[in-house]
């Protein structure tokens, strides 16, 4: 596939940039938990063989939105139930790290810092995650997109898209849930893991002294809207709860949490990234 892709780009293809982005997509749906583990496998190993070419070049290869797209599918892969989906795209970070634009970058902005043999070691999924955001942020400078990629990562913290009225069943249905689902709570912790992570790096990232094209006011007005209706919209939905909600409705209780979560994380930098520019000002 990698060699297939240099040559489409050597040859310059006018439809390259169509198929490229059904490529992509394709890419996406290959992730999806309804489908079986065999998929996100195949996934993941495409992630693997590409990495060098489209998700760590110096050069953006594909759009910004694929680029960050394909990233996506890495961290989602890694926050997988399964094993062996989680250790393949491990494997895609190991070599996203072992670059030579990204293998210096993961020790210096990673906390606690990680030497550069590091990227060459095994490392488990939770790590993984990590570093991947710590790269992933480190070459939106290198691509000097921080204006365009910020909006995007904010987003990804603040759950864009995420129903948040779905986060509280029906009583009927509630009824008839186990008090306790584990594997269900399990999982909003792996995405209140990912929160940490990725509020962790662009904070790190926005803290770095010159920063420079950062984005303006403007382009973050939709951002800052979407968490404080959510903020407003959560308060409601924990109100509709029943006392001790932690205990009696646990898994509706943990997803607003994990929710809460990400709009004070992203209430927060978004208000960090204000201070930085001051109203009005360009990225």
């Amino acid at each position: 596939m990698p060699q297939l892709l240099e040559k489409s780009f050597e040859m310059g293809s006018d439809s390259l940039a169509s198929e490229l982005k059904q490529w992509v997509q394709l890419v996406v749906s290959s992730c999806a938990d309804h489908l079986p583990m065999e998929s996100r496998l195949a996934a993941a190993d495409v992630l693997t063989r590409t990495a060098p070419l489209l998700l760590t070049s110096p050069r953006l290869v594909l759009d910004l939105q694929d680029t960050l797209t394909l990233w996506r599918c890495v961290l989602t892969l890694l926050q997988s139930e399964e094993q062996a989906v989680r250790d393949a795209a491990t494997e895609t970070v190991t070599t996203a790290m072992s670059q030579g634009n990204t293998c210096q970058a993961t020790a210096l902005i990673s906390t606690p810092p990680v030497s550069t043999e590091f990227a060459f070691c095994q490392v488990d999924a939770s790590v993984a995650l990590a570093l991947a955001l710590a790269v992933l942020c480190d070459l939106l400078q290198q691509w000097d997109q921080l204006a365009c990629g910020l909006p995007i990562l904010l987003g990804w913290l603040l759950g864009e898209g995420d129903d948040l009225v779905g986060c509280v069943q029906s009583k009927h249905q509630a009824a008839q849930e186990d008090l306790f689902e584990k594997a269900e709570v399990n999982f909003w912790a792996e995405t209140l893991t990912f929160v940490s992570h990725l509020r962790r790096e662009l904070l790190c990232l926005l803290s770095k002294p010159g920063q420079q094209r950062l984005p303006s006011s403007k382009s973050l007005c939709p951002l800052q809207r979407t968490a404080t209706q959510q903020r407003h919209r959560l308060t409601a939905l924990f109100g509709e709860l029943p006392p001790t909600a932690e205990f009696l409705r646990t898994v509706e209780w943990t997803r607003l949490r994990v929710q809460e979560e990400r709009t004070l994380a992203g209430l927060g930098l978004l208000a960090f990234l204000e201070e930085q520019h001051g109203p009005g000002a360009e990225g």
